[in-house]
């Protein structure tokens, strides 16, 4: 019996944060789309004896019928919780020759979590969306100094 000797990994994140610009959508090929916005995603460091608010960006895309369905309510302020896969994309810049990468996750699942109070679609007062969102503990900024790495 012939092996097979190609593997696929398992790669699965989960992410949470906030859309930081109003995502752009694109189709390719036959009708194929592709949404593409980042979100930004806050944690605590220890710098001495406090704690500062540090913030990462996270580069997502949505493909097919759900990226089109997402780009008509998904705005620039809403926050949620992704299930993705990281993908590195590679390209060769063609001025220099040069090989580049970045890190993209393409996400399989996309809950919103909150809607901005700006924000025509979905809820209008800024409440969560989802009842799962409901039931998350609000922190409301107030951290412990005992925060266990």
């Amino acid at each position: 019996m012939a092996e097979n000797k190609l593997r696929k990994n398992t790669n699965m994140v989960v992410l949470s944060g906030t859309v930081v610009r109003d995502p752009e959508l694109k189709t390719v090929g036959n009708d194929f789309n592709i949404l593409n916005f980042s979100i930004a995603n806050n944690y605590l460091q220890k710098k001495g004896d406090k704690y500062e608010q540090e913030v990462s960006y996270f580069d997502i895309k949505v493909l097919g019928k759900r990226a089109e369905s997402l780009s008509k309510i998904l705005k620039k302020g809403f926050a949620m919780n992704i299930t993705a896969e990281a993908r590195q994309e590679r390209w060769q810049d063609k001025n220099t020759g040069k090989t580049n990468s970045k890190v993209v996750f393409n996400a399989n699942n996309v809950e919103i979590t909150h809607w901005p109070s700006n924000s025509q679609s979905g809820n209008s007062d800024g409440q969560q969306a989802s009842s799962q969102a409901d039931n998350a503990p609000a922190d409301n900024g107030n951290f412990s100094e005992d925060i266990p790495f």
